[in-house]
Parts: C-alpha cells; sequence; structure tokens
C-alpha cells in the first residue's frame, strides 16, 4: 500500500512492468497534470521510489519498460517531453 503523509489528496496508481523489474508510481494532484516515480526491483539499494518526472505542468505517461531502460537513461526529462 503506498500512502504520502505530507500530500493526503494526491491520487496515486501504481503498476508493474512486464519483466517485472520496474515499479511504476504515478501520482497526480487533479484531473491533469502528474509525476512519474519509479523503483528499480533488482537493485537491492533502492529503498524508495525514485521521482523521474517531477512536477504536475504534464501529463506524463509510461509507455513500457523499453522506454525507461533505453530513453530516460539517454534523454534528459525535458528531451522525453518534447516527444509528446
Amino acid at each position: 500500500m503506498y500512502e504520502d503523509k505530507d500530500h493526503p489528496l494526491r491520487s496515486a496508481g501504481v503498476g508493474l512492468t512486464e519483466d517485472e523489474r520496474f515499479l511504476i508510481l504515478g501520482t497526480s494532484e487533479g484531473t491533469s497534470g502528474g509525476e512519474i516515480w519509479t523503483w528499480d526491483t533488482k537493485d537491492p539499494s533502492q529503498t524508495k521510489f525514485s521521482l523521474l518526472i517531477p512536477g504536475f505542468a504534464t501529463d506524463p505517461n509510461v509507455i513500457d519498460k523499453w522506454v525507461i531502460n533505453c530513453w530516460f537513461k539517454q534523454m534528459t526529462v525535458l528531451q522525453i517531453l518534447k516527444l509528446y
């Protein structure tokens, strides 16, 4: 179960990539705009979600694990958002 005690009115949804490597957490403060957080389940040093796309100025979506593994590691967030 996920809880954000500092922001109790935010909604959240979580999913697992097809290869079961990444947990993807999407949060929103309303009907538009959101953040994307990730958790690499294969990395034992990761103990909490990491913020991938911050702020609520965009409506980010995760297409699949390929985007996370390849594009996000080689592109800045601004470059990725320009693709949308």
